[in-house]
């Protein structure tokens, strides 16, 4: 299992304020080769600023997470990260 948790954003691209009620849903990419992400999975929005991702084998995988507002509107990636999953 992955377990993934991030900060919501307060600032769209621009600049201009986002507030919780703007976005959508987070989607995390994740893969196993850094810049690759071969699997994404949706979260809901607003608050939810946390992730169980289930059925992840035990490895080192490279995560981003981007923002979808209530337009459709898909954020660039956030800063890459590396996370390490173990045998429970």
């Amino acid at each position: 299992m992955l377990n993934l948790s991030w900060l919501a954003p307060s600032q769209r691209e621009d600049g201009s304020v986002m507030v919780l009620s703007d976005i959508a849903s987070y989607r995390i990419y994740y893969g196993t080769t850094t810049g690759f992400y071969q699997n994404q999975f949706d979260v809901g929005g607003g608050a939810s600023v946390q992730a169980q991702i289930p059925r992840v084998p035990v490895g080192v995988y490279f995560v981003v997470v981007t923002v979808i507002d209530t337009d459709g509107l898909e954020s660039t990636y956030s800063p890459e990260i590396i996370v390490t999953t173990v045998k429970a």
